[in-house]
C-alpha cells in the first residue's frame, strides 16, 4: 500500500459514529499526534439502530482542536466505500465490544493493516492485526506512530490480511462451509 505522495498517512474507520466503536479514543490519540503528518477519516452515520454519538463526536473535535486532522464523511454507500477503503493507509477500530465486523473483513480485503481492539471475534480473524487496549487512547496513538513511521511493515500486514481474507472469508470459501448447512 503506497503512501500518500504528501506524506500524510490516511487512517480510516468505517461504521456507527460512537463510544462504543472506540470513536472517542480516536480523537484523543489524534490530538496526541496533531503536530504529525496524519489525517484521520471518520465515515459513518451519527446513529443506526438508537445507537450512536456523532454530534458529540463532533462537538469533541471542535474542543480538541482537530480541524482539518479529522474529517467526518458522514455515511457512505458501497461505492464510496470502497474508494475510501482504496485511498487509506490504515484501517482502525478500537471498538469495546464486537461479533465479527465487516468493516474489518472489507479492510482486509482491500488489503490495509488494521488496528484494533481484541474484542469478540477479531483476534480469530485477524492473526496479524495490531492490537491496543480497549479505551487507551495513548496505545493507539503510540501503534499509530509506529505504523506511521514504517510502510514497509504496513504493506507487509496488508498484504497478509488480504491474502487471509481471500482464503477463508471469500465467496466460494462460505458457500462451501453454508452448503452442508443447507442440505
Amino acid at each position: 500500500r503506497r503512501q500518500a505522495p504528501n506524506g500524510v498517512l490516511k487512517v480510516l474507520t468505517i461504521g456507527t459514529l460512537g463510544r462504543h466503536k472506540g470513536h472517542f479514543e480516536i480523537l484523543e490519540a489524534a490530538a496526541r499526534l496533531r503536530h504529525r503528518p496524519i489525517r484521520f477519516l471518520l465515515a459513518g452515520p451519527d446513529h443506526t439502530s438508537g445507537r450512536g454519538d456523532g454530534v458529540a463526536l463532533r462537538r469533541r473535535a471542535i474542543e480538541l482542536g482537530l480541524n482539518g486532522q479529522v474529517v467526518f464523511s458522514g455515511p457512505v454507500g458501497p461505492d464510496r466505500k470502497w474508494e475510501l477503503l482504496a485511498d487509506a493507509d490504515l484501517f482502525v477500530l478500537p471498538s469495546h465490544a464486537e461479533a465479527m465486523p465487516n468493516a474489518v473483513l472489507e479492510a482486509m480485503a482491500a488489503g490495509l493493516p488494521v488496528v484494533a481492539t481484541p474484542v469478540g471475534a477479531l483476534p480469530e480473524m485477524l492473526p496479524d492485526g495490531i492490537w491496543v487496549p480497549v479505551g487507551d487512547p495513548q496505545a493507539l496513538a503510540e501503534v499509530l506512530l509506529e505504523l506511521a513511521e514504517d510502510p514497509v511493515r504496513r504493506r507487509h500486514l496488508g498484504q497478509r490480511n488480504r491474502r487471509r481474507v481471500e482464503a477463508l472469508y471469500g465467496f466460494d470459501r462460505v458457500l462451501d462451509a453454508l452448503e452442508p448447512l443447507y442440505r
